[in-house]
């Protein structure tokens, strides 16, 4: 080749994939882009830059590939903004000119779609029967999908008919082995009237700076739905005795249920529920043994034994028989 000729070539379509299709306000998202040129060219050690849409560069990602038709660089990572909305980002070209060949410079526009932080809303230690007309406990937790921390953001819990029952704030410490999961134990007075209801928690959406920056993130509003048994004032205690059969021996964890009550034996097999008087159907289940169940009419305090049979246990050699 003649020392100084330039040979022109010219940048052809310019493909960039972005991951994920929606990112987190201010999350990380992945580049990555594939170029060819006519007549081909090998690009590998040239760089891309990228501009975001005030036009800052925000990085490059550099050519590690050709298959003798397409340039395709590496993986890039960079920082959405911490703004919701759509984007316009360019990818840049660079004019490049050597004695071997030359190209002009060649910009090419994507989108990146950001959206605000979900909120996860979680409910639970609900009791399986609370006392109409009396105060009960449950425990609320709230979870961003990129892991901010939520200590403080407050929350509110609605009743059957949409009334605000109580509010709260979680803390400051997550859930013990939690991803980022904040919590708060809230105390909620029940209504007077007893039967099955549905009520709700919400927090509505928020602003919240993050760790290592000024900006305030987009978090949308979240909610969950639980249902709870409101019950008649306990008149009547209930103690049952759980025992193997055979062995008469305790056994400990054993369910206990008189819906809406439950109970789990303890390391001496009783277990205790505090109950309306009436009629119920007593279901005490234990693993590795057949489950019970009796009809019992409460009309006053009782105590009674469950005697479960053991499953035998399963031997293959049965099935070749």
């Amino acid at each position: 080749m003649t020392p100084g000729r330039e040979i022109a070539h010219a940048i052809g379509s310019v493909i960039v994939e972005v991951s994920p299709d929606e990112v987190d306000a201010a999350g990380e998202l992945t580049l990555k882009a594939r170029v060819s040129c006519s007549p081909a060219l090998d690009l590998k050690g040239q760089a891309l830059l990228i501009k975001d849409h005030d036009g800052v560069l925000v990085g490059s990602a550099q050519f590690i590939s050709f298959n003798g038709a397409i340039n395709e660089t590496g993986d890039i990572v960079l920082k959405a903004p911490a703004k919701a909305g759509t984007y316009w980002w360019t990818v840049l070209c660079p004019a490049r000119a050597t004695h071997d060949f030359a190209y002009e410079e060649v910009a090419e526009r994507f989108s990146i779609t950001v959206k605000p932080h979900a909120t996860r809303v979680v409910v639970w230690d609900i009791p399986s029967a609370a006392v109409a007309g009396e105060k009960f406990r449950l425990k609320v937790g709230l979870k961003c999908s990129s892991g901010c921390r939520l200590e403080g953001r407050e929350f509110a819990i609605f009743d059957n008919d949409g009334a605000q029952a109580a509010t709260g704030r979680v803390g400051s410490d997550p859930w013990p082995d939690s991803a980022a999961l904040y919590f708060a134990e809230v105390e909620v007075a029940a209504p007077t009237a007893a039967g099955l209801a549905r009520w709700e928690v919400k927090t509505a959406a928020a602003a919240i700076k993050v760790a290592g920056s000024d900006a305030e993130i987009p978090h949308e509003e979240g909610a969950d739905a639980f249902g709870v048994r409101f019950v008649p004032s306990p008149q009547s205690l209930v103690r049952v005795r759980v025992i193997d059969r055979e062995k008469q021996t305790p056994l400990k964890d054993a369910s206990v249920v008189m819906h809406p009550y439950r109970a789990v034996s303890d390391d001496s097999g009783w277990a205790e529920m505090r109950v309306a008087n009436g009629p119920y159907l007593l279901m005490v289940s234990q693993s590795k043994y057949f489950a019970r169940s009796q009809s019992l009419e409460v009309t006053g305090d009782v105590t009674t034994t469950a005697e479960l049979d053991l499953e035998p246990e399963f031997d293959p050699s049965e099935l070749y028989l």
